[in-house]
């Protein structure tokens, strides 16, 4: 499913919340997923994110002599994503699409 029309769903689902879709594609973010029973947590640069109401992690691994980055495409609410981090905002305004 493309990131647009999710949000867009997410938004019909939800329309109290402000939401931004974000398209993170850069080799130099650290960034992890841990995954507990139905519990996830995202970190980036060693920061604990909020507010994530849709997360897709891929990456291309066909070019055996490139190492492609990861595509993160997450959707979040603008509030509690920018709550979690003073770094939010400027997550957003760089990878917001």
């Amino acid at each position: 499913m493309k990131i647009k029309n999710k949000l867009q769903e997410l938004k019909n689902e939800y329309p109290e919340l402000n939401l931004k879709a974000l398209v993170i594609k850069n080799n130099d973010l650290n960034f992890a997923f841990t995954l507990r029973n139905y519990f996830g947590v995202s970190t980036i640069e060693s920061n604990d994110y909020q507010g994530i109401l849709y997360q897709r992690i891929t990456q291309e691994r066909t070019a055996q002599n490139k190492y492609p980055a990861l595509v993160i495409e997450m959707v979040v609410d603008i509030e509690e994503f920018e709550e979690s981090s003073n770094r939010s905002f400027y997550l957003i305004k760089e990878y917001g699409i």
